[in-house]
């Protein structure tokens, strides 16, 4: 890319990974030395702390990118939403009308139990300095330019996790490689029933609409396509998430006391 744009005048830009960024972000805040509030773990203190601001740094960009159609606006109001976020975990909510456009502090059901231990954030001077460092770090102007389209490679590592599933190397004939990537490919793109009538027209099979081929094509496609709309849902996301939660306490649930004879 650099040696491309050396040659041309118009130039090619390189926009880095945001869900990288953030991650990058969470490991620096956990890995920070700050000191916790007496009587609580000092590891988990400081990774439900890294985890709340990840998250509040993550809904401040994402909305403010929704809202806002400029970059150099976005840029502006994104830097001044990060700079603000460990003042309105302190519980300092005076700049919060005007820079964030997450925080609910002015309304009735507020509440921090979002917060490590559900409390405001307690912070000495130097404690605010190094967290303020890292988020400087990750989220300072330069970053969030290069961020600033929100883009990530979750498609790109789809892909390779397809390519890889359906082509490993270890067990495929070098001749038949190229030709199931790009039978992966397509499928991942186009769906799998397509993708089998695409391949048969380049192949020279003449399906047409009556065929049992095709009707089973078109089957498949339907099914994935029925399958995909409805994993997007909410009452989808809510039973997955009740029963994951389920599962994780099956072992504790066993053990209880409060368990009816039913």
């Amino acid at each position: 890319m650099r040696e491309h744009n050396a040659k041309v005048q118009e130039k090619v830009q390189h926009f880095k990974c945001f869900i990288h960024n953030m991650r990058n972000l969470h490991k620096h805040l956990r890995s920070a030395c700050i000191k916790q509030p007496k009587g609580m773990d000092r590891l988990l203190y400081c990774k439900k702390l890294a985890t709340a601001i990840r998250t509040r740094v993550r809904l401040e960009l994402t909305r403010l990118r929704k809202l806002l159609r400029g970059d150099e606006l976005y840029l502006a109001r994104a830097r001044e939403a990060v700079t603000n976020v460990l003042d309105c975990f302190s519980g300092s909510h005076n700049s919060c009308k005007h820079k964030p456009v997450v925080c609910t502090a002015h309304l009735k059901g507020h509440s921090t139990r979002y917060l490590p231990y559900g409390k405001n954030v307690v912070l000495s001077a130097a404690d605010k300095q190094k967290l303020q460092k890292v988020l400087d770090k990750y989220c300072g102007v330069q970053q969030l330019r290069d961020t600033v389209q929100l883009h990530n490679t979750n498609r790109c590592e789809n892909m390779h996790s397809r390519l890889f599933s359906y082509a490993p190397k270890s067990m495929v004939w070098k001749r038949s490689f190229t030709a199931l990537c790009y039978s992966a490919t397509l499928g991942a793109s186009v769906g799998r029933g397509l993708s089998l009538l695409q391949l048969a027209g380049r192949c020279g099979i003449n399906i047409k609409a009556s065929d049992p081929m095709y009707r089973y094509a078109m089957f498949t496609q339907n099914i994935a396509r029925y399958h995909s709309d409805r994993k997007q849902k909410h009452e989808y996301k809510t039973s997955q998430y009740l029963s994951h939660r389920k599962r994780a306490n099956r072992a504790v649930l066993s053990q209880s006391l409060y368990k009816a004879p039913s």
